[in-house]
């Protein structure tokens, strides 16, 4: 029987009125207008998945969202319709920058959340100035020595980032992270909650992961 379907716009024009004129969606429109986000945010993948194996219901399961402002907002909204979301993948597109507790705090409303994706998040995350990631930098691998001191912080500040994710949030058991060309797919230890994982730099890998 059929387990879930998997709604992807590749378009990237307009992508998210597509996606949202699935019936599974509707209310989560109406809710948008009211709150005024119709210029937000885009959503990019959306799947859908039973209840149960034998259930005839569905609900939504996994969501792509590409974020231009107002997250607390976005995501807030999301989880309150949504709270079957157990895959959630977040593209940062836009100035606004954001402290990590912030996400961390709205990431708590998904009370089903197993696997976050963090696209581009980099440079739109902050925890007040402060870059506790310069330690880890060393530890960064780069056997041909070929990576730039940009791509070695990057490396170094999402691993601490996912790293302070999953100490806040027990239910989190593997991210993906995409920053420009490089890829990574990080596990988390169940007791230690430690994150460690490799390195892809690969753009279809990306896209699989999505």
């Amino acid at each position: 029987m059929l387990q879930k379907i998997r709604f992807i716009d590749r378009t990237r024009f307009r992508y998210c009125h597509n996606l949202l004129l699935l019936s599974f969606t509707i209310h989560f429109q109406d809710q948008m207008q009211k709150e005024g986000l119709n210029d937000t945010f885009d959503l990019s993948k959306l799947v859908i998945g039973r209840a149960a194996q034998t259930s005839e219901e569905w609900h939504v399961t996994g969501l792509g969202v590409v974020v231009k402002r107002s997250l607390s907002q976005v995501l807030s909204l999301i989880s309150s319709c949504f709270p079957k979301v157990s895959v959630l993948t977040v593209e940062f597109k836009g100035e606004d920058v954001y402290h990590i507790d912030e996400l961390i705090s709205l990431l708590r409303k998904y009370p089903s959340l197993h696997t976050l994706g963090l696209r581009l998040s980099f440079n739109r995350l902050h925890f007040d100035g402060q870059k506790p990631w310069t330690q880890l930098c060393s530890a960064v691998p780069d056997p041909r020595n070929r990576k730039t001191l940009a791509a070695v912080s990057a490396e170094a500040g999402m691993l601490w980032y996912t790293s302070r994710i999953a100490q806040a949030i027990s239910l989190i058991e593997a991210f993906f992270i995409h920053e420009e060309m490089l890829c990574w797919l990080l596990r988390v230890l169940d007791r230690q909650r430690v994150v460690y994982g490799r390195q892809r730099s690969s753009e279809r890998y990306w896209d699989a992961c999505r």
